[in-house]
């Protein structure tokens, strides 16, 4: 639940804070990606669907650099 998981974050901080956030945004972005995909495939609107197709890499970024920043938050054993 989304206001649990506000609720939890208010209480962290630092590394901790990152750790529990970035895996949320990945997740989030990757729904989003997946949503925006749908519609563009759906959308008949020329205009819509050149702004969706323009925002998808954004978005994708995004969800990238999520994905980096929870590597770095949480790097390998290896690498500790």
């Amino acid at each position: 639940d989304v206001d649990n998981q506000k609720a939890h974050l208010r209480t962290l901080s630092g590394i901790a804070f990152d750790r529990e956030l970035l895996p949320i945004m990945a997740a989030d972005h990757d729904k989003e990606l997946v949503r925006t995909d749908a519609n563009i495939a759906l959308v008949d609107d020329a205009k819509l669907k050149t702004m969706l197709q323009d925002f998808r890499p954004t978005l994708q970024r995004h969800a990238d650099q999520a994905r980096r920043l929870m590597t770095e938050a949480h790097p390998p054993v290896s690498e500790r």
